[in-house]
């Protein structure tokens, strides 16, 4: 049985053995500035020194990490959001980086119901 405490003791107990995750957040409040070019060489650059990466494009339907890879990506953020397809799914993986879509071209905004919430939040 665990108590409320128990991830907190898990996280301390990760960082004491050196396997904490570092998050690194490239934003800007205008577009096209190069914030993407700029994630992805970056990763890149941390991949050549066998460092794990994941690259997580948030503008969902207008993401270009995938198409700046020369890929055209089978799962997106949107997949995940709206389907049945956890994020284990929708990782992809290229130049040694694994990273996930934001997907371009999205025809329609969509709307979160209750229970895609839910299954967002468990994953």
């Amino acid at each position: 049985m665990t108590d409320q405490a128990e991830k907190l003791r898990a996280r301390i107990k990760r960082q004491l053995e050196g396997k904490s995750a570092k998050t690194i957040a490239v934003i800007s409040g205008k577009g096209g500035v190069g914030k993407s070019n700029f994630a992805l060489n970056f990763s890149i650059s941390l991949s050549k020194y066998r460092k794990k990466v994941l690259l997580f494009d948030l503008d969902v339907g207008m993401g270009n990490i995938d198409l700046l890879l020369g890929k055209t990506a089978e799962k997106t953020i949107a997949h995940f959001l709206t389907e049945e397809y956890s994020l284990d799914d929708i990782i992809q993986k290229n130049y040694d980086i694994h990273y996930i879509a934001g997907g371009t071209g999205l025809n329609s905004a969509f709307k979160l119901e209750r229970d895609r919430v839910e299954h967002c939040c468990r994953n």
